[in-house]
């Protein structure tokens, strides 16, 4: 029994619906988008929590500075905050943090030990972050005027502050 590579792959990996990260912004469906936006928010939220507990210990470059845990903590209820409504000015905050990250870099510096090229890949890893954040915010622009896909009831951009709405 042969495996049939290219089946296994789209089912798990290039899924056109639940991972359309080769899809331009403005040909996204609705549920397209919301699939890469809850995922873009779990990584931004589960990073951000964890980067806040760990600048809480003070044994990071920066020390005892409490702006690092602040901004972490604040990102983490702004994603959430964005993922919950696709709003496009809450995109545009947590685009902010690979710009954020890299400041650190340039004001504390890396970690002493690591290497040139540690440095190198952490530093192209976050400029690739800085191009993704521009695709999420593109999207969130896009949300509102978006297609369902076909065979699905359409939704709307949902108010999170309208506490009375019938859903």
């Amino acid at each position: 029994m042969a495996f049939e590579w290219e089946k296994m792959f789209r089912r798990y990996v290039s899924d056109e619906i639940k991972t359309p990260y080769a899809t331009a912004p403005d040909k996204l469906t609705r549920l397209q988008a919301r699939y890469e936006i809850f995922a873009y928010a779990l990584f931004m939220a589960v990073g951000f929590s964890v980067i806040g507990v760990v600048s809480l210990s003070g044994k990071l470059p920066h020390g005892d500075v409490p702006g690092v845990t602040i901004y972490a903590f604040f990102m983490v209820w702004m994603v959430i905050a964005f993922g919950y409504s696709k709003n496009q000015m809450a995109a545009a905050f947590c685009a902010t943090a690979p710009i954020a990250v890299l400041l650190y870099f340039l004001i504390y510096g890396f970690y002493p030990k690591q290497s040139m090229l540690d440095k190198s890949i952490m530093v192209l890893v976050v400029v690739g972050w800085v191009y993704y954040s521009w695709r999420i915010v593109r999207i969130a622009s896009h949300y509102p005027s978006m297609p369902d896909p076909p065979g699905q009831e359409p939704t709307g951009r949902r108010n999170p502050y309208d506490f009375w709405s019938k859903d």
